[in-house]
Protein backbone atom coordinates (compact mmCIF):
# COMPACT_ATOMS: atom_id res chain seq x y z
CA UNK A 1 0.00 0.00 0.00
CA UNK A 2 2.88 2.59 0.67
CA UNK A 3 4.43 1.83 -2.24
CA UNK A 4 1.32 2.74 -4.67
CA UNK A 5 1.15 5.88 -2.49
CA UNK A 6 4.74 6.58 -3.35
CA UNK A 7 3.73 5.69 -7.13
CA UNK A 8 0.45 8.07 -7.29
CA UNK A 9 2.52 11.03 -5.42
CA UNK A 10 5.65 11.02 -8.30
CA UNK A 11 2.85 10.97 -10.77
CA UNK A 12 0.81 13.82 -9.07
CA UNK A 13 4.53 15.46 -8.90
CA UNK A 14 5.10 14.69 -12.87
CA UNK A 15 1.69 16.18 -13.91
CA UNK A 16 2.34 18.97 -12.23
CA UNK A 17 5.58 19.53 -13.23
CA UNK A 18 4.59 19.05 -17.13
CA UNK A 19 1.24 21.44 -16.00
CA UNK A 20 4.02 24.62 -15.06
CA UNK A 21 6.48 24.07 -17.90
CA UNK A 22 7.66 20.61 -18.89
CA UNK A 23 10.08 19.25 -21.87
CA UNK A 24 9.22 15.90 -23.84
CA UNK A 25 12.69 14.63 -24.13
CA UNK A 26 11.91 11.64 -21.63
CA UNK A 27 15.25 12.92 -19.87
CA UNK A 28 15.60 13.90 -16.56
CA UNK A 29 17.66 16.94 -15.44
CA UNK A 30 20.81 14.91 -14.57
CA UNK A 31 20.66 12.87 -17.44
CA UNK A 32 20.72 15.81 -20.02
CA UNK A 33 23.82 17.58 -17.55
CA UNK A 34 26.06 14.12 -17.79
CA UNK A 35 25.01 13.13 -21.64
CA UNK A 36 27.32 15.96 -22.63
CA UNK A 37 24.50 17.28 -25.00
CA UNK A 38 24.72 20.64 -26.31
CA UNK A 39 21.75 22.34 -24.28
CA UNK A 40 20.75 25.73 -25.56
CA UNK A 41 18.07 27.95 -23.77
CA UNK A 42 15.26 30.03 -25.93
CA UNK A 43 14.19 32.97 -24.73
CA UNK A 44 10.48 34.12 -26.73
CA UNK A 45 8.68 37.63 -27.11
CA UNK A 46 5.19 37.50 -28.85
CA UNK A 47 3.36 40.35 -29.47
CA UNK A 48 1.31 41.84 -32.31
CA UNK A 49 1.60 45.91 -33.07
CA UNK A 50 -1.43 47.75 -33.76
CA UNK A 51 -1.69 50.64 -34.95
CA UNK A 52 -3.87 52.05 -32.35
CA UNK A 53 -3.17 50.69 -28.85
CA UNK A 54 0.44 49.92 -29.83
CA UNK A 55 2.40 46.76 -29.53
CA UNK A 56 0.22 43.98 -27.00
CA UNK A 57 1.63 41.25 -25.75
CA UNK A 58 0.09 37.94 -26.57
CA UNK A 59 -0.18 36.22 -23.28
CA UNK A 60 -1.15 32.94 -21.57
CA UNK A 61 -0.74 31.19 -24.80
CA UNK A 62 1.69 28.20 -25.40
CA UNK A 63 4.47 28.04 -27.99
CA UNK A 64 5.72 25.03 -29.15
CA UNK A 65 9.51 23.44 -29.95
CA UNK A 66 8.75 21.17 -33.38
CA UNK A 67 10.39 19.13 -35.21
CA UNK A 68 8.88 19.60 -38.53
CA UNK A 69 7.63 22.28 -40.13
CA UNK A 70 3.88 22.43 -39.07
CA UNK A 71 2.58 23.02 -42.33
CA UNK A 72 4.04 19.97 -43.92
CA UNK A 73 2.68 18.29 -40.42
CA UNK A 74 -0.64 19.12 -41.00
CA UNK A 75 -0.55 18.51 -44.52
CA UNK A 76 0.15 14.58 -44.05
CA UNK A 77 -2.47 14.23 -41.54
CA UNK A 78 -5.68 16.95 -42.48
CA UNK A 79 -7.59 16.13 -45.06
CA UNK A 80 -8.74 19.78 -46.57
CA UNK A 81 -5.65 21.31 -47.81
CA UNK A 82 -6.04 24.94 -49.49
CA UNK A 83 -3.08 26.88 -50.43
CA UNK A 84 -2.15 30.11 -49.09
CA UNK A 85 -2.65 32.03 -45.92
CA UNK A 86 -5.97 30.72 -44.98
CA UNK A 87 -4.97 27.38 -46.62
CA UNK A 88 -2.89 27.11 -43.50
CA UNK A 89 -5.56 28.33 -41.13
CA UNK A 90 -8.40 25.81 -42.97
CA UNK A 91 -5.58 22.55 -42.46
CA UNK A 92 -5.62 24.16 -38.74
CA UNK A 93 -9.13 23.72 -38.20
CA UNK A 94 -10.78 26.81 -39.02
CA UNK A 95 -13.77 27.26 -40.88
CA UNK A 96 -14.85 30.70 -43.22
CA UNK A 97 -15.46 33.07 -40.44
CA UNK A 98 -12.23 32.08 -38.60
CA UNK A 99 -14.02 29.69 -35.79
CA UNK A 100 -12.43 26.31 -34.88
CA UNK A 101 -14.13 23.20 -36.08
CA UNK A 102 -14.11 21.35 -32.83
CA UNK A 103 -13.08 17.69 -35.10
CA UNK A 104 -10.73 19.13 -37.62
CA UNK A 105 -9.07 21.37 -35.17
CA UNK A 106 -8.33 18.59 -32.69
CA UNK A 107 -7.21 16.51 -35.49
CA UNK A 108 -4.97 19.26 -35.99
CA UNK A 109 -3.91 19.48 -32.71
CA UNK A 110 -3.27 16.08 -32.40
CA UNK A 111 -0.76 15.74 -35.09
CA UNK A 112 0.60 18.88 -33.70
CA UNK A 113 1.38 17.09 -30.15
CA UNK A 114 3.35 14.58 -32.05
CA UNK A 115 6.14 16.65 -32.99
CA UNK A 116 5.85 18.99 -30.30
CA UNK A 117 9.84 18.71 -28.67
CA UNK A 118 9.07 21.31 -25.92
CA UNK A 119 6.62 24.17 -24.41
CA UNK A 120 6.12 26.94 -22.78
CA UNK A 121 3.28 29.87 -22.16
CA UNK A 122 4.23 33.48 -22.43
CA UNK A 123 3.45 35.29 -19.26
CA UNK A 124 1.41 38.79 -18.76
CA UNK A 125 4.16 40.33 -21.21
CA UNK A 126 3.70 38.12 -23.51
CA UNK A 127 7.32 36.45 -22.67
CA UNK A 128 8.23 32.43 -22.52
CA UNK A 129 11.54 30.98 -21.84
CA UNK A 130 12.75 27.37 -23.11
CA UNK A 131 15.10 25.76 -20.75
CA UNK A 132 17.61 22.43 -21.18
CA UNK A 133 16.58 22.26 -24.81
CA UNK A 134 18.75 20.31 -26.98
CA UNK A 135 20.85 22.65 -29.31
CA UNK A 136 19.53 22.47 -33.05
CA UNK A 137 16.72 23.38 -35.38
CA UNK A 138 13.54 23.60 -34.69
CA UNK A 139 9.83 25.25 -35.37
CA UNK A 140 7.96 27.64 -33.50
CA UNK A 141 4.40 27.31 -33.63
CA UNK A 142 1.66 28.81 -31.77
CA UNK A 143 -1.35 30.70 -32.63
CA UNK A 144 -2.94 33.45 -30.76
CA UNK A 145 -6.34 35.26 -31.74
CA UNK A 146 -5.73 39.14 -32.72
CA UNK A 147 -8.71 41.65 -32.90
CA UNK A 148 -8.76 40.95 -36.51
CA UNK A 149 -8.60 37.22 -36.17
CA UNK A 150 -5.66 34.84 -35.76
CA UNK A 151 -1.76 34.52 -35.95
CA UNK A 152 0.13 31.58 -36.30
CA UNK A 153 3.95 31.49 -35.96
CA UNK A 154 5.85 28.57 -38.25
CA UNK A 155 9.36 30.33 -37.87
CA UNK A 156 12.39 27.80 -38.58
CA UNK A 157 15.04 28.31 -36.17
CA UNK A 158 18.66 26.93 -35.04
CA UNK A 159 19.38 26.83 -31.78
CA UNK A 160 22.74 27.44 -30.65
CA UNK A 161 24.16 26.42 -27.31
CA UNK A 162 23.59 28.84 -24.45
CA UNK A 163 21.10 31.75 -24.97
CA UNK A 164 18.99 32.34 -27.87
CA UNK A 165 15.78 34.91 -28.19
CA UNK A 166 13.55 35.39 -30.92
CA UNK A 167 10.58 38.06 -31.10
CA UNK A 168 7.40 37.18 -32.46
CA UNK A 169 5.27 39.51 -34.21
CA UNK A 170 2.83 40.19 -37.43
CA UNK A 171 6.51 39.98 -39.47
CA UNK A 172 7.24 36.89 -38.55
CA UNK A 173 4.13 35.57 -38.60
CA UNK A 174 2.75 32.51 -41.38
CA UNK A 175 -0.73 34.24 -40.84
CA UNK A 176 -1.50 37.50 -39.35
CA UNK A 177 -5.32 38.26 -39.75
Amino acid sequence: MQIRNIHLLALAVLILACMFGCSNTGQSESEKATSGESLAVLDIEAGIDYKMGGVQPITSQTFYLLDSDAEEILKSSVKNHHPGKFGFLSMFGFDAKLIPNSEEHKKALAAIEQHTKYSATTDLHGKAHFTNVRAGAYYIFGFAETRGGYAVWNLNVSLKEGANSQILDAKNAAVAL
